[in-house]
């Protein structure tokens, strides 16, 4: 018999030139961290130097380490060929499966300015997985809460408020990407021991 220490990402660095994000999604949490609805998707990138194997340990950097850092629960798309100009109805055909993240983020970092790629991006600041789950199981992953737990108590649990807007969003940049995919929710916690599940 053979035992697992660790899972790792089902996604790694090297296999990933960078991920493709979208911002305040989630109606409750936006709201709960005090922003308005967008009336556009807010779309920001990551490096892939922010992925790191879930479970892990995030060291905060020192530019960060204000008590202001926060974590968020996330659905991650994971993209499995290229393409350009892919149709609408032909896009997801490009989606390899769907996975969890945690994203820790740098709200004063973020606050300070609009372009919020830098303050969520921050080296291992993106724990993935440890599982991918193929996209010919879920059928629809609109459907699917997105739950966060913080020191064994859910203080996260919702769903993607503009479901046909972000499908239509994530098939338009399916059109001429191949990366990840990350439906990102803004929200304000303290940062301990977190984990997601969807």
């Amino acid at each position: 018999m053979l035992t697992m220490k660790c899972l790792q990402s089902p996604v790694d660095r090297e296999s990933c030139n960078y991920m493709h994000c979208l911002g305040l999604n989630y109606k409750n949490h936006a709201k709960g961290g005090g922003f308005p609805l967008p009336q556009v998707p807010i779309l920001f990138t990551k490096s892939r130097s922010a992925l790191i194997a879930y479970p892990a340990t995030v060291n905060i950097p020192k530019c960060a380490q204000d008590e202001t850092s926060d974590y968020e629960s996330e659905l991650c798309l994971v993209t499995c060929k290229t393409g350009r100009d892919i149709s609408e109805q032909g896009a997801l055909d490009h989606v390899l499966g769907y996975t969890v993240s945690d994203y820790i983020s740098a709200r004063t970092l973020q606050i300070i300015t609009n372009q919020w790629s830098y303050s969520k991006g921050l080296d291992s600041s993106c724990p993935l997985g440890p599982v991918l789950v193929a996209s010919s199981v879920i059928r629809d992953p609109q459907t699917l809460a997105i739950k966060g737990f913080y020191n064994g108590q859910n203080v996260q649990d919702g769903h993607i408020y503009q479901e046909a807007d972000l499908m239509l969003i994530a098939k338009n940049d399916l059109r001429s990407r191949n990366d990840l995919f990350d439906r990102n929710t803004s929200w304000n916690r303290t940062l301990s021991k977190f984990e997601s599940s969807a």
